[in-house]
């Protein structure tokens, strides 16, 4: 019976395989499993780990620095060869903000890759969904053409059968069977075309896209819900990838800039140096008296910020003229569809009546064959006016930065909040310790902790306090003491279960009740606390 229920479950699985398989997947489904595991975005990924190092690093240049060395003569006049070990500290006081503002400059950087890596999204996606719609383009023509072939195969075979009858019709037997050829040729080039494009897809996408996975994705979207949903707005164009990029590169720039300019300014530091015959501390100062590259540096810092901020603009007017065009082809497309499909239709009858009336001579060979042609160049408009509506609306959703949501693509950007499940703009629990510790918020360190005293000096410092506020209270071992500061500097004693105002207040009183015992003790439990 077991044998038998697991037989069934595994068959299940398999029709369930089978059938998802056999649906096969959409547009937005390639995109979320191409998108992510693309090498470009692993390269974006690791841009953005390299910035955050380069954050890391100048955050610790605040720090100070420690450097162990030792020293041994080669040649002396006082016959001294001995090693001379030391240590120099140096640390960096003031700058005048230069250390900062190389801070905030990397800061930004690192948010600029980050909008980076999701421009890389968008623009990875972008072009997958065009060879998506190249391929599907190249086999609705390629199924025109076989349409168009199975046409001209029929009237071949009817020529074929009159010219055994009648052989004085070689002649047009012959220019069916050219007509026939030709289209042929071209259908060569549309397979060509279509395994082209697949080929393309296949880099990004495994497994590879099939022939039978190619649809329409926009088929369940009309232009008016696209235009109503996804609307070209000033906040849109701000919020794209790209625009936003862009404006953390012109906001780096200008860090950099100020970086530049506060680096004519002295820096003044301590450094402290010490060995086996000296130790001295010294109060440092530094600053270029003469740098002839300085001024040309922060110049040309200038120009890349004016550089900047003219292709931030540059950004912002191709970001809006993109979108508006593409509304402005949706519209047109969707005519030019629907006045092919009315020209196919009238001349599908066209060429029914030129085949009746060929069968009764009224009508030539050459009629009826350029009425094939002219059917299939009106279905070939068609399904090019269908890929051209297709690629508008692809354009439409890149342009608004809206490709992705579409999409459902994952946020690429943010590698922690996709590996600890944290929603998009959620701050992780490191970065949220940082930020706490910056604002010099969080919980107050803990207490220092009295270890110093042994079980049996505190079997003694208790029995000194016998007569003590606590004396009634049996002895359960050891206790833990806190220390304290108060505000104004006062040390302060805090015992576990005690509040700390009773404990004050308490040990005023019992000092004035203080016999010698009770002073040697506290004196031997003082001076281990201070050694501690």
């Amino acid at each position: 019976m077991k044998r038998l229920l697991r037989t069934a479950t595994v068959t299940l699985y398999v029709a369930v395989a089978c059938s998802f398989w056999a649906c096969g997947r959409d547009l937005p489904q390639i995109l979320r499993s191409a998108v992510v595991r693309d090498p470009q975005i692993a390269e974006a990924q690791a841009n953005q780990r390299v910035a955050q190092s380069t954050l890391e690093q100048t955050e610790a240049s605040r720090w100070p620095t420690l450097k162990a060395g030792v020293n041994q003569a080669v040649l002396n006049s006082k016959k001294d060869y001995k090693f001379t070990p030391g240590v120099e500290a140096n640390w960096k006081l003031y700058d005048f903000g230069a250390t900062g503002a190389s801070i905030e400059r990397d800061r930004i950087k690192t948010q600029y890759y980050k909008n980076k890596t999701s421009e890389t999204a968008e623009e990875l996606a972008f072009k997958i969904a065009t060879d998506f719609l190249e391929a599907l383009k190249a086999r609705e023509s390629l199924k025109v053409a076989k349409e168009n072939l199975a046409r001209h195969e029929h009237i071949v075979k009817q020529l074929r059968i009159i010219l055994e009858y009648d052989p004085g019709r070689r002649s047009e037997f012959t220019q069916a069977d050219a007509r026939r050829i030709q289209v042929q040729e071209s259908i060569i080039s549309y397979e060509r075309a279509l395994g082209l494009a697949l080929r393309r897809l296949a880099r990004y996408v495994d497994p590879p896209v099939t022939e039978s996975e190619l649809k329409d994705p926009f088929a369940n979207m009309p232009i008016t819900d696209l235009l109503n949903k996804y609307k070209v707005s000033e906040e849109d164009a701000l919020a794209h990838p790209s625009y936003r990029a862009q404006a953390r590169e012109l906001e780096s720039i200008e860090a950099a800039l100020k970086v530049a300019e506060r680096s004519r300014y002295p820096v003044v530091g301590l450094k402290a140096e010490a060995n086996t015959q000296d130790s001295a501390v010294y109060l440092t100062m530094s600053a270029d008296v003469f740098n002839k590259a300085t001024a040309p540096g922060i110049e040309l810092q200038r120009h890349q910020a004016a550089a900047a901020q003219a292709k931030l603009a540059q950004i912002y007017d191709s970001l809006v003229q993109r979108a508006e065009v593409a509304a402005l082809q949706m519209r047109e497309d969707q005519s030019r569809i629907e006045i092919s499909e009315a020209q196919a239709k009238a001349l599908e009858q066209v060429v029914v009546d030129y085949e009746d009336q060929f069968k009764i001579a009224t009508r030539t060979l050459l009629d009826v064959v350029n009425a094939y042609s002219e059917l299939a160049s009106v279905k070939q408009l068609r399904v090019q006016a269908q890929a051209d509506l297709m690629q508008a609306k692809l354009e439409y959703l890149s342009a608004t930065g809206n490709l992705g949501q579409w999409a459902k693509i994952p946020d690429v950007s943010d590698e922690n909040a996709k590996a600890e499940g944290r929603k998009k703009g959620e701050a992780s629990p490191d970065a949220k310790e940082g930020k706490g510790k910056k604002k010099g918020k969080g919980e107050p360190p803990p207490p220092l902790t009295l270890t110093s005293v042994d079980d049996d000096e505190a079997m003694e410092l208790e029995s000194a306090n016998a007569d003590d506020a606590y004396g009634d209270e049996p002895y359960t071992g050891p206790e833990t003491v806190f220390v304290r500061v108060s505000d104004s500097g006062e040390l302060l004693l805090e015992s576990e279960g005690h509040p700390l105002e009773n404990i004050k207040s308490e040990s005023r009183s019992v000092a004035k009740n203080k016999a010698k015992g009770n002073n040697a003790a506290r004196k031997t439990a003082a001076g281990k606390f201070r050694r501690k």
